[in-house]
């Protein structure tokens, strides 16, 4: 049971510890939280903020006050974003190559497609790339596992992959979004959710503490607009915002070396579009950014099957025609070679060297154009958010 002293925060927008630079590590947004007490899980620095933000309107808050301070908190986020980005270039001497991860959230631990982005991400992460993702469960995670374990031995990571595995932990509990009533209050007699939760936590934390060693660095970008879920407590910085739509435009921004696309629902399909929108405008090849789908059970290359009563069989979201056919019809403008050049930057693939290929050839691109968004230069960029 909850101790009869825990209640709803006031509202409050406060920034914890934080990094130096203004962004959150997994210890500021897990404070208050112990392993042995279930209950703790909503107890946290970062499931308080949920609470406070959920019973003040949530994305549409009630009081001006609110919204200001959701506004203010989110700007301070992109200014330390920005921060955090010309530190990684100072010290690097060029700016980070940067590469989004994006998919489902209920991408099971122990499935092929999780393992994939997990590989993935950690030879990516040996080659100098720096993962960036959502942060929450799933397929983000699976990049930030992949990144954290850069450096660690093969035993190591595949112990921590077997951990993560287990069939009593690796699909995310369904009762997490029984925690919160309908006024962002703390439900009643919701123990067996938080039981869920924590023991969901408590593997990946037991994951975690496999390695002592230098861990691989990686950014997440979530949002308290699903505070429900948990944060990954993998990646090395975090910029959690408020406004979902300013942390997705982040993640779509200008300046990625390229996006891999896990399998996913209607959120992935919408950051799916939202990266066809963008190269559909790309003024020349240099411009378009990789879309590479990382797809070992063909989900992006076929149609769902279903019963007769409409139940799916097989799941699937056919885009491999989709997406390509778009983009062609939006780059007719170009001329050749710009528009083969742009062709192929659409990719669907598992193999690590063929991925790595595209996303080596794009990043000096990527990273000039980045360079002049954190230097404040009017690139004609769509996002601007880095820049504050």
């Amino acid at each position: 049971m909850l101790p009869s002293s825990f209640g709803p925060p006031s509202w409050l927008v406060g920034r914890g510890k934080a990094m130096s630079d203004g962004l959150y590590t997994s210890d500021d947004l897990l404070k208050g939280y112990d392993r042995a007490r279930p209950e703790t899980f909503v107890q946290t620095w970062d499931f308080e903020q949920f609470i406070a933000y959920s019973k003040g309107g949530g994305p549409a808050p009630r009081k001006i006050r609110q919204a200001i301070r959701q506004a203010r908190h989110d700007a301070e986020i992109s200014h330390a974003l920005g921060k955090y980005l010309r530190k990684q270039t100072k010290a690097l001497g060029f700016a980070p190559k940067l590469v989004a991860v994006m998919g489902g959230h209920s991408l099971d631990r122990n499935t092929a497609a999780y393992r994939l982005v997990a590989d993935i991400a950690r030879d990516l992460t040996n080659h100098g790339f720096l993962i960036v993702t959502g942060g929450g469960p799933g397929a983000m995670e699976a990049g930030h596992v992949g990144a954290y374990f850069a450096k660690a031995p093969d035993a190591v990571y595949e112990a921590a992959i077997k951990t993560l595995s287990n069939k009593t932990v690796a699909h995310l509990p369904a009762s997490l979004g029984q925690i919160l009533d309908k006024n962002g209050d703390l439900a009643p007699n919701q123990e067996a959710a938080y039981a869920d939760a924590a023991r969901w936590l408590n593997a990946a934390l037991a994951a975690r503490d496999l390695f002592k060693g230098p861990i691989g660095e990686s950014l997440a970008i979530p949002t308290w607009l699903y505070g429900s879920e948990p944060t990954t407590p993998f990646a090395t910085a975090y910029a959690k915002y408020f406004e979902n739509s300013i942390r997705e435009e982040t993640l779509v921004a200008e300046g990625k070396t390229g996006t891999l696309y896990a399998q996913g629902g209607g959120g992935t399909v919408r950051e799916i579009f939202q990266g066809v929108e963008h190269d559909y405008y790309a003024p020349d090849a240099t411009s378009f950014s990789p879309m590479i789908f990382v797809d070992p059970d063909g989900f992006w290359q076929r149609d769902a099957a279903y019963t007769a009563k409409g139940i799916v069989t097989t799941p699937g979201v056919k885009l491999d025609a989709v997406v390509p056919a778009v983009l062609k019809y939006g780059l007719n403008r170009m001329k050749e070679p710009d528009r083969s050049a742009c062709e192929s930057k659409v990719l669907f693939s598992v193999k690590l060297d063929e991925i790595r290929a595209l996303l080596d050839g794009h990043a000096p691109t990527a990273q000039l154009r980045l360079g002049l968004l954190l230097k404040g230069a009017p690139a004609n960029l769509l996002s601007t958010h880095w820049l504050q």
